[in-house]
């Protein structure tokens, strides 16, 4: 009975660490998407801005 519950307990241990690993996988997934799609959105906002100064000279 112990070296079945020593056992289980060794299961759920390794189950926990793989849900702990996945998800921390999954965070750094999501801002390594972040961080690449940045670069375009910032270049995006600053396009809108020149626009929109060029409007205003032009005025």
């Amino acid at each position: 009975m112990m070296y079945m519950m020593k056992f289980l307990a060794f299961i759920c241990g390794i189950e926990l660490v793989l849900f702990v690993t996945e998800g921390l996988t999954e965070f750094a997934a999501i801002i390594l998407a972040i961080l690449l799609i940045l670069p375009f959105v910032m270049q995006a906002i600053d396009n809108y801005n020149q626009y929109f100064t060029y409007l205003e000279n032009i005025s």
